[in-house]
């Protein structure tokens, strides 16, 4: 009977630190991506928003606004309060309120200041041959908007079309366009070139310092000088009126004549409220054939006044 030995033969592996750092380092990976895979199937890419934003924010959008703006969203008909990083998409709807005004930004560079009880529409905003063309056009509902232009490349369209005209802004043009409650219409160029055309057929170029008018049937009225506004002299912004033992104050509202145009009267309008909104109004004259205007009775407050030359038509 022969004894049988078992055998265990042992092998001895040299690792150096380095090979063991590394093996830990490729565990630590796998694991993060495994995470990283797990987490995007569940939850869907975290960047893929963000990317998406920048891509519109490069459109029209607000550069400034004050009071209450509100934007009716096209693809969903929800209205929402103006936002600063809220992008503006064709079909969009602008609306100001008595106490609102915005300064959009558009694909051409150009700017849009919408004013008090404004609607207007985004009708289109876009580039084409990486930015050497771009077609922008907003239509306007009621109220007044202010337009400046910067330089065009050729082909390049800027577009104000409202219920009665269409009109085409040239490059470095300065505008305004009003929508009045009554469904007449204004046009006034500070400065550049507008193309105007009427649902009439008829066609006219204003240029600067010209304006206007356009009656309800669509018809475009004598063009006359733009009227300038009338300077205020006093009381000078932010000065101090005494109040007298009865505990009210006066003040002496002076003004200088317009230096283009030719006014037929002035209307003067003082109230507590910047905007000049109804229900802040103090004071509201008219027909005021003077550069002057006394008010008394003003209690303890701050006061906002304006002054608007007026001419025969009824250009203000």
């Amino acid at each position: 009977m022969s004894n049988q030995q078992n055998r265990f033969d042992l092998e001895w592996w040299v690792i150096s630190k380095r090979n063991i750092y590394l093996l830990a380092s490729l565990c630590v990976v796998a694991f993060v991506a495994g995470g990283v895979a797990l987490y995007v199937r569940a939850y869907g890419n975290p960047f893929k928003s963000i990317k998406a934003s920048n891509a519109e924010v490069a459109g029209a959008r607000f550069i400034s606004f004050e009071g209450e703006v509100r934007v009716v969203r096209a693809a969903t008909r929800e209205t929402l309060a103006a936002r600063s990083d809220m992008p503006l998409h064709p079909g969009d709807i602008v609306q100001t309120q008595t106490d609102g005004r915005a300064r959009i930004l558009f694909v051409d560079g150009s700017t849009y200041l919408v004013r008090p009880n404004s609607v207007i529409q985004i009708r289109d905003n876009t580039s084409e041959d990486n930015g050497r063309r771009t077609n922008v056009r907003v239509a306007v509902d009621r109220g007044q908007i202010n337009v400046r232009t910067e330089a065009q490349t050729e082909g390049t369209s800027n577009v104000v079309e409202t219920h009665l005209t269409e009109n085409k802004l040239t490059a470095e043009t300065g505008a305004s366009i009003g929508v009045n409650d009554n469904n007449t219409e204004e046009i006034r160029v500070t400065n550049g070139a507008l193309e105007t055309a009427t649902r009439n057929g008829e066609r006219t170029t204003l240029r600067a310092g010209e304006y206007v008018s356009v009656n309800q049937q669509g018809t475009i009225g004598n063009r006359e000088r733009l009227l300038e506004v009338p300077v205020a002299v006093a009381p000078r912004n932010l000065e101090k009126i005494a109040v007298g033992t009865n505990g009210a104050g006066a003040a002496r509202l002076r003004w200088q004549r317009p230096a283009t145009g030719a006014p037929a009267h002035y209307r003067v309008e003082v109230a507590t409220s910047p905007f000049f909104v109804q229900a802040g109004k103090v004071v509201e004259r008219d027909k005021l054939s003077a550069t002057e205007f006394h008010i008394g009775d003003l209690r303890p407050s701050v006061y906002f006044w304006h002054v608007r030359a007026v001419a025969a038509s009824g250009q203000m």
